[in-house]
């Protein structure tokens, strides 16, 4: 069994796409061999504006009153705080305002909604060709990370190939150009991205993102780099976690990163 072995990207019934208690989540982790598990349920604001008050939230106080009584309870496992942010242009001063009362460990910004459209709908992808969906979805996610600096890593880069397969058939080379400004800002900016194993769930032949763009990412000098397995239930826990660690070796990563308090822990990938 690991000495370490992390999933910094689970939800609970705190998410309102999940119905999953905490305390299933963690002891299944605990069967498992998972030594560090971050729960990180979802808000996400304005998700679709086709929704009356499109708000996805849910109760911080609750929340952080369980983590604190499941720490207690469950001493081997080192349960963190953390919250899946729906990034977009225009939240970054409600997402402070929201998070300021509360201590989170980690923080992951996600892009599910571009140009007002949950990509789960499909609508955003109906409307234009697939590269130029990409494209779009690109520039609103660089926009969301010049707005917003509160968040460590972002969540399941490449989203919009779960939920439209014309995009999987465009080519890397094609959009190479947008992903590379955004993974620079990114570095510049001390921050990270995840490797997101639901793509597989999602009958993808990749993680989220894909082989291509965590290679750029380490080209372009990236280090900062979590493991999730994006579970909204026990079964999915630790989803191809050592599949994964192979991957990052033979990308030349050496370490993964855990957040306590969003200060960044360096751990030797073994």
């Amino acid at each position: 069994m690991r000495a370490f072995k992390m999933d910094f990207h689970v939800h609970s019934d705190f998410s309102p796409d999940s119905q999953t208690p905490m305390v299933e989540m963690i002891e299944h982790a605990i069967e498992i061999g998972v030594t560090d598990l971050c729960f990180t349920d979802h808000i996400d604001l304005d998700y679709d504006l086709s929704v009356p008050q499109g708000d996805w939230l849910f109760d911080q106080k609750g929340y952080f009153q369980s983590i604190e009584t499941y720490r207690k309870r469950y001493p081997s496992l080192k349960i963190y705080a953390g919250v899946e942010l729906g990034l977009q242009p225009h939240l970054g001063k409600r997402y402070m305002e929201l998070l300021h009362p509360y201590d989170y460990d980690f923080i992951i910004g996600s892009t599910h909604t571009v140009s007002g459209h949950d990509l789960y709908r499909k609508e955003f992808f109906n409307s234009q060709t697939p590269l130029n969906a990409i494209r779009t979805y690109y520039e609103e996610l660089l926009k969301s990370i010049e707005a917003f600096n509160g968040y460590q890593v972002i969540g399941h880069l490449d989203l919009y190939t779960r939920y439209d397969a014309r995009t999987r058939k465009v080519l890397f080379k094609d959009y190479f150009d947008w992903v590379e400004v955004l993974l620079k800002k990114l570095i510049e900016l001390g921050k990270g991205i995840e490797v997101n194993s639901g793509g597989f769930r999602y009958h993808l032949e990749d993680n989220n993102p894909s082989r291509e763009l965590l290679k750029l990412y380490k080209e372009l000098g990236g280090e900062v780099i979590t493991l999730g397995s994006d579970a909204h239930g026990p079964e999915a826990l630790g989803y191809r976690y050592e599949d994964n660690i192979e991957l990052l070796k033979s990308l030349g990563f050496q370490y993964l990163s855990v957040f306590e308090k969003q200060g960044l822990i360096m751990k030797k990938i073994i």
